[in-house]
């Protein structure tokens, strides 16, 4: 069966993102530094939760405690963001449409995995 134009790009895309996360991943993710440290690359995560999630967690858990929430990170590359999630809320589940930064991610949060944290899947 033929393909369609959105099965297309999504291939392309994730071809185009694989190609990526083999090449340095963590420099796209963020084009800061080209070669991160371990922890440079998850400070920036740390640097990201405080200025986009820590100030709207009214918004964001409407009364509810962090630690009883499960949040779904979309597009979560090599796991600098997914790693600073799981520190805050207690399940954290990450996607995204490249196996390779599926695979980064899930390494990088290794830690998680054995708590029952979160997971973290490609997209179909």
């Amino acid at each position: 069966m033929p393909e369609t134009p959105i099965q297309d790009t999504l291939e392309k895309m994730r071809a185009d993102w694989d190609a990526r996360a083999k090449e340095n991943a963590r420099y796209y993710v963020n084009t800061a530094n080209q070669d991160w440290t371990d922890e440079e690359f998850f400070a920036s995560g740390q640097r990201t939760l405080a200025e986009e999630i820590l100030t709207d967690m009214i918004n964001i858990c409407q009364g509810r405690e962090p630690k009883k929430m499960r949040v779904l990170e979309i597009g979560c590359g090599a796991g600098r963001v997914t790693r600073a999630l799981a520190g805050l809320f207690g399940e954290v589940h990450a996607v995204d449409v490249s196996g390779e930064m599926v695979a980064q991610a899930t390494r990088a949060c290794s830690f998680t995995r054995t708590s029952g944290a979160g997971t973290v899947t490609r997209t179909a």
